[in-house]
């Protein structure tokens, strides 16, 4: 599970430190409305720095 502040390493994703990074596929919101995705929940990325 990732929240908001969370520091996370990725290998082999291009860009610097700071830069930011927008991931379309998503294949699961948590919170009160979960989504589970069919394989991707529909309008869903993530954006991250």
């Amino acid at each position: 599970k990732v929240a908001e502040g969370d520091l996370l390493k990725i290998e082999k994703l291009e860009g610097a430190v700071g830069d930011s990074v927008e991931f379309p596929e998503v294949l699961l919101v948590g919170g009160d409305d979960v989504k589970v995705g069919t394989p991707l929940v529909d309008k869903a990325r993530v954006k991250a720095q």
